[in-house]
């Protein structure tokens, strides 16, 4: 016999409550909220270097920029625009359920991650487009646009595949698509951002947990 509906919400309230209440799961929740504190504690005074390609001819604008939290990674979408690609916990990132019990849950125990993407206008200043684009900040560089185009090509392909669930956010014009890839505290959205920024050529020298990085000029021609 299918149980009533009834019984299904006083099941989830039970869950609930175990969660917030029972001895066994507060314990549990605090040492993971303890190390999550750690962690990010001790990776707050780290930061990743991000080091271009030196390049023998002009290359291909890309754009990094950094938000509250992660990182995206912006190519030239080829009609004049950049295309910004991210990627986050569902709950978290796509349904901004920002509490500390979303955030152990994203960090240890992920129902799926997200997908987003967006069209941000074309610019060659990198403070123009972190003023479009709503971040905290914003690295410009210059890669092989070989590279820059078959990176676009395999996540515009992968943007095409996914059919899950979507979400549009309006106050930042951002589309997210639910992705069955598992997402956790070591592979993150700043990992994946490093991940792509590798496909490019890109030197990425630190521990990559959270999105504090610095950026490095390419030598000058010649030095």
């Amino acid at each position: 016999m299918m149980p009533q509906p009834e019984t299904i919400i006083v099941r989830r309230r039970v869950r609930e409550a175990a969660w917030n209440g029972a001895p066994c799961r507060r314990s549990r929740g605090g040492w993971l909220a303890a190390l999550v504190v750690v962690v990010f504690g001790l990776s707050a005074a780290c930061t990743w270097t991000v080091v271009p390609p030196d390049l023998d001819q002009p290359g291909a604008a890309v754009m990094v920029t950094s938000y509250d939290k992660h990182a995206r990674l912006a190519l030239p979408s080829g009609d004049g625009r950049f295309v910004e690609y991210g990627f986050g916990d569902w709950h978290y990132y796509a349904l901004e359920q920002w509490g500390t019990r979303s955030m152990l849950r994203g960090a240890f125990f992920s129902q799926g991650s997200a997908f987003s993407r967006r069209h941000l206008p074309w610019t060659d200043d990198p403070e123009a487009f972190r003023h479009a684009a709503g971040g905290v900040s914003t690295y410009r560089m210059e890669v092989d646009p070989a590279r820059v185009a078959a990176l676009r090509q395999r996540l515009e392909a992968r943007w095409a595949q996914l059919d899950g669930e979507r979400v549009h956010r309006d106050w930042e014009d951002l589309t997210l698509v639910r992705w069955d890839r598992r997402y956790h505290l070591f592979d993150n959205s700043n990992h994946k951002v490093v991940h792509w920024l590798r496909e490019l050529d890109v030197e990425v020298r630190g521990w990559t947990l959270t999105n504090r990085f610095r950026f490095v000029e390419p030598p000058a021609p010649g030095d």
